[in-house]
């Protein structure tokens, strides 16, 4: 989906990193380690300054978007960080500059999967890992008409901003486990977690479908 695909990139390059308890939050106490991706250098890191980093990236993470302080993400700092760079991204797609984005400019936009490797494979192969099923993905052109709801066949800039702020907002509830409208230092704990451990499956599973390709390959 264009609206979460953009979403806080660099929250996203800071899951590349395995996840253990951070005690120094009480609100992370008791928070299950993360095995799946451990590395051997990993393995080998000493325990505790290995903690201290996570507690670190976390902390750092949450400051970011905690803006007045309080302990607490709101939805509304939550969209404010999200909708930052929204029409420095509408810009970037809309490669005629003319302040709408046609079909052949959103279609242009690279999928984040090679070329050569069957979707429909790496999906399964997610799934399986995962125990659960994929929902799924409306294709491009359904997603373009579902942006553009005016359906004059282009998005402007304020469609283009309303189904990012659905996408955020989706993802803000989802983060938000217990729905009181806030997301704690645990609840961005779990949510970094779990978005670590799926983005090692898809890169695992990616991994799969090059080695079934190499070795199909004449």
């Amino acid at each position: 989906m264009i609206a979460q695909k953009y979403l806080l990139p660099a929250i996203i390059l800071a899951l590349a990193v395995s996840v253990t308890p951070v005690e120094a939050f009480p609100e992370v106490a008791g928070c299950r380690a993360a095995d799946a991706g451990s590395t051997g250098h990993q393995e080998r890191m000493d325990p505790a300054r290995h903690q201290a980093g996570i507690k670190g990236r976390v902390a750092r993470i949450f400051r970011q978007l905690d803006t007045d302080g309080n302990d607490i993400i709101t939805l509304d700092e939550f969209l404010a960080k999200s909708l930052e760079n929204v029409s420095h991204r509408f810009d970037h797609i809309d490669t005629d500059h003319d302040e709408l984005i046609s079909w052949e400019e959103f279609s242009a936009v690279q999928h984040n999967l090679p070329d050569d490797l069957d979707s429909d494979a790496l999906s399964a192969c997610i799934a399986e890992h995962l125990e659960t099923d994929i929902p799924d993905r409306p294709d491009r052109e359904s997603r373009f008409n579902e942006i553009d709801s005016s359906g004059d066949g282009f998005i402007d800039l304020d469609e283009f901003t309303t189904a990012r702020t659905a996408g955020v907002t989706d993802k803000f509830n989802r983060i938000d486990a217990d729905a009181d409208g806030a997301i704690t230092k645990r609840e961005l704990f779990e949510a970094l977690n779990s978005m670590r451990e799926r983005h090692k499956i898809r890169h695992d599973c990616i991994e799969e479908q090059w080695d079934i390709t190499a070795l199909l390959a004449e």
